[in-house]
């Protein structure tokens, strides 16, 4: 199978769709590529070109482990009635999340080494806070403590 990236007249839905079907190597971008990695490719490109279309920023966030609402550091208080406290301890920084959405409100705790970086709509950043659809995750590592 052979696909390119400006095939304006497939979406790249389609084109997975095709290569569900398909076994072997295809070609994509000018150079061959096992189908199984063509699908990642796909996939992941399909979830960059999601995230280019709307404005975003880089952020370190929490999430509640309940609500599964993520929190941006540094906007505590939040509208909703959550709040964000830091604590620093020796060369350990730590936050405590109070969640709004039990009662009493739900608290998680994490350290600096345990914050993951996110993609930030603006919506979400004039709040300090958002939805899993608004704040996306950026990649998987862990921040080393400063």
């Amino acid at each position: 199978m052979k696909f390119s990236q400006n095939a304006g007249e497939l979406s790249s839905r389609d084109l997975l769709r095709s290569l569900s079907n398909t076994q072997g190597d295809t070609e994509c971008c000018g150079s061959h590529m096992p189908t199984a990695l063509a699908k990642k490719f796909l996939d992941e490109t399909n979830v960059a070109l999601k995230a280019c279309s709307m404005s975003f920023r880089i952020r370190h966030c929490v999430e509640c482990p309940k609500c599964c609402t993520r929190y941006l550091i540094g906007f505590s208080p939040y509208r909703n009635g959550s709040f964000l406290v830091s604590f620093v301890a020796g060369s350990l920084e730590e936050y405590t999340l109070f969640c709004s959405c039990g009662r009493p409100a739900i608290h998680s705790r994490w350290r600096w080494s345990e914050l993951k970086t996110y993609a930030v709509s603006n919506r979400a950043y004039d709040r300090g806070y958002g939805p899993p659809e608004e704040i996306v995750p950026v990649n998987n590592e862990r921040r080393s403590p400063s």
